[in-house]
């Protein structure tokens, strides 16, 4: 009896210190541990599965930014576009395996948002590339995304530089992967929500509906 009980507290301490262990994690360690255990469920290779545990998180992060309501931007007369962007407390992160980006890990300081996108993530990568070979790498870069569309924001001092991906360059009817001053963006922008006027309003109903519930990321 009494070496089934000694057993039995092993095996809860062994689960403790893995429990422990675990929530431990930062944010974004957990959501890759995630991902790769949800992949590796999919993929029966043993290749594969290798691919997937040698993913690894990128050694460095950007700041997420959140746009005002389409509105405010649409009464914006400034021209920069650091004034229409709010700070939030969210980060995001590549997943690599050998340098090879294989998607996108976002989190903030509590938990793991959002994990994924492997085309997305290289189109990312593609344009984050293009910002550091063009600016110096003191830059301050931002993420923000406008109707779906990526938008990266490089500030150096007073000076504002805007990347779009391929997604925002459509909606923007811009050129991708090239270097765009903000008040060309901004004026886009402020078309764009002068022609989409409607879906702008459903979106932003549906998002303070759901706010603070978790439901708007899939």
């Amino acid at each position: 009896m009494r070496k089934i009980l000694f057993t039995s507290v092993i095996v809860l301490l062994a689960i403790g210190f893995f429990a422990i262990g675990y929530a431990s994690d930062k944010p974004e360690q957990q959501a890759l541990k995630d991902y790769q255990r949800i992949q590796k469920q999919f993929e029966k290779s043993v290749s594969a599965q290798a691919s997937i545990d040698n993913l690894k998180l990128s050694n460095f992060s950007i700041p997420i930014f959140f746009t005002l309501t389409a509105e405010e931007i649409a009464s914006y007369e400034g021209k920069e576009l650091s004034d229409i962007l709010q700070p939030s407390d969210q980060w995001l992160w590549f997943m690599q395996d050998n340098g090879e980006t294989k998607g996108i890990v976002i989190a903030d300081s509590k938990e793991p948002i959002q994990m994924g996108g492997e085309n997305y993530s290289k189109d990312l990568m593609k344009l984050y590339k293009a910002i550091q070979q063009n600016d110096s790498k003191d830059n301050d870069v931002r993420y923000f995304e406008f109707q779906g569309g990526g938008i990266f924001l490089s500030v150096d001092k007073n000076k504002e530089e805007v990347w779009l991906t391929s997604r925002a360059a459509e909606l923007l009817n811009l050129s991708p992967y090239k270097k765009l001053s903000p008040e060309t963006v901004l004026k886009k922008m402020k078309e764009r929500i002068t022609n989409t006027k409607d879906l702008w309003e459903d979106i932003w109903v549906n998002s303070s509906e759901q706010e603070g519930t978790g439901e708007q990321y899939e």
